[in-house]
């Protein structure tokens, strides 16, 4: 079913890590001219992969703690205690990557053509679920992809491309 849209979830994934490559820990949580913030962006990528595994009964990877700081309505400026790390990130966007990969792959094509059920996306052309995990495996992975572009370029990084 997603013949087209597993090279571009993995180049987003190699995306992902060059854009996040020279960011320094300091910097995690620098908010520069109401940019989000790295460490909001990248949890928020992270915690969304998991709403891609849930409709495909598997389970979700990232801490529950994690998805009340970076999940869907979260604020961006809520000082976090004790954040998690730039690389921890990172290994959480890395496995949930591979985990809705391959999910997709082997998922039931009648459970991808039910309802996805989220609200949010409710009058939306994103209806079924396989429509929602193609929307969190390309658009939505990009927009915050480019919103780290965003960062990096007020934060006086070169572009990537």
């Amino acid at each position: 079913m997603f013949e087209t849209v597993l090279p571009l979830f993995d180049f987003a994934l190699g995306y992902c890590r060059r854009l996040a490559a020279d960011i320094r820990e300091d910097e995690m949580s620098s908010h520069p001219a109401g940019v989000h913030p790295p460490v909001w962006i990248l949890g928020h990528l992270a915690t969304t992969l998991d709403y891609g595994m849930k409709p495909l009964g598997q389970p979700m990877l990232c801490p529950k703690r994690w998805h009340v700081q970076f999940g869907p309505g979260s604020s961006d400026t809520n000082k976090l205690d004790d954040p998690p790390t730039k690389e921890e990130l990172l290994r959480a966007i890395a496995a949930g990557h591979a985990a809705l990969r391959a999910a997709s792959i082997t998922a039931d094509p009648a459970t991808m053509n039910q309802p996805h059920g989220i609200g949010l996306l409710a009058n939306s052309p994103i209806r079924t679920v396989g429509d929602l995990i193609g929307h969190l495996m390309t658009t939505h992975f990009a927009t915050h992809l480019g919103q780290l572009s965003v960062w990096r370029r007020v934060t006086g990084r070169p572009p990537l491309f």
